[in-house]
């Protein structure tokens, strides 16, 4: 049987590794199977089932995909392939705590190399305004804040884009209690990142599953 991999890239907030290893343990159980938790720079079991777990493109994707080919395992699709499910996902779990007058603020790691999921952030149906901003580089979280708050937004649901707990996470929320500080009359509520929203592992389970059915149909995934 062919072993199931979650590729992350690591972190030095210990919260980072345990929350991905809830998902590995999570997707354990439903699958029947064991998935290995791994980071970049571990050892690729040969003919792996391997899934990148990054929202978008650059260069931690490219060192994954050439770990990957290197040692002879099979990549998955990024999950931000499946970037309307994800966006759906965090909807559905925000949607009793955002009211039309809300402005709900999706923030990136970044916009460059993340097209897929700002795509599937515009086509998500919202009761009221949505924007999206970033923790890099173009369209930063506290400078749109700002804007907004000159336009007279004082009501405001911010959704973290990323995929664990770690060190981008905390930089959102001393980027909005910087702001806070300064504009207490602004309210602000974070929602949290991709790992804490309901549904998500039966997702990623979905996905190994959906793989390994193909690959045993086609003969090329025996037991043992």
């Amino acid at each position: 049987m062919r072993e199931m991999i979650l590729l992350a890239h690591g972190s030095p907030d210990m919260s980072h590794a345990e929350a991905l290893q809830q998902l590995a343990d999570q997707c354990s159980g439903r699958l029947g199977q064991r998935v290995h938790l791994q980071f970049l720079g571990d050892e690729i079991a040969t003919g792996a089932l391997v899934l990148p777990l990054f929202l978008g493109e650059g260069g931690h994707v490219a060192e994954a995909r050439a770990a990957i080919e290197q040692a002879g395992a099979f990549a998955l699709p990024l999950i931000s392939e499946h970037a309307e499910s994800l966006v759906h996902a965090w909807r559905n779990n925000f949607s009793h705590d955002v009211t039309d007058t809300t402005l709900v603020v999706w923030t990136l790691y970044q916009q460059r190399g993340f097209e897929a999921m700002m795509a599937a952030i515009t086509s998500v149906q919202h009761l009221g305004d949505q924007k999206i901003a970033a923790l890099h580089g173009e369209r930063l979280l506290g400078d749109l804040l700002t804007e907004q708050w000159h336009l007279g937004v004082r009501s405001c649901w911010v959704q973290p884009v990323l995929l664990a707990d770690g060190r981008s996470l905390k930089q959102l929320h001393a980027i909005v209690a910087a702001f806070q500080s300064q504009h207490p009359e602004m309210v602000i509520k974070v929602g949290m990142p991709l790992l804490h929203q309901i549904g998500f592992a039966d997702l990623i389970a979905d996905i190994f599953n959906q793989r390994r059915n193909a690959a045993k149909e086609s003969g090329v995934c025996h037991g043992g």
